[in-house]
C-alpha cells in the first residue's frame, strides 16, 4: 500500500479493511465543517477598514488556474473522486468569500449613508 504524500490519513484500502471508507470520512468532515461554521458570527457589522481589507482577499492566481482546470474537467465529465472533493472545497470557499465580500460592500455602503 502506498500513502499519498501530504495526506494525513491512511490509504483508503487500509481503511476499507476496517469498514471505514473514504465517503464516511468525507461526510464526517462535512458535518464537522458545518458545526464550526454554525458557531461563527458574521452578522456583526464590519468597520470600514475591515470591510476594505476583506474586499482585497481573493484566491491566488495558481488557485484560480486550478479552478479553471477542474471546471473544464467537470464540464467534460472527467473528474476523479479526489478532484470532485477538491472542486467542492473550492466552491465552498468561493461561496464564503462571496458572502464576506457582500457583507463588506454593504458595510461600506452603510458607512457612506450614515
Amino acid at each position: 500500500m502506498t500513502r499519498q504524500v501530504g495526506s494525513p490519513y491512511p490509504p483508503a484500502a487500509f481503511l476499507d479493511r476496517f469498514g471505514y471508507n473514504i465517503h464516511m470520512r468525507y461526510e464526517h468532515f462535512l458535518s464537522i465543517e458545518a458545526a464550526i461554521w454554525n458557531g461563527i458570527d458574521i452578522d456583526q457589522p464590519f468597520s470600514a477598514a475591515a470591510a476594505r481589507a476583506l474586499l482585497r482577499v481573493n484566491f491566488a492566481a495558481k488557485d484560480q488556474e486550478r479552478m479553471r482546470q477542474l471546471a473544464a474537467k467537470a464540464r467534460a465529465g472527467a473528474l476523479n473522486a479526489n478532484e470532485e472533493r477538491e472542486i467542492d472545497a473550492y466552491e465552498r470557499l468561493a461561496c464564503l468569500l462571496d458572502i464576506l465580500h457582500s457583507k463588506a460592500r454593504q458595510a461600506l455602503k452603510n458607512k457612506k449613508t450614515a
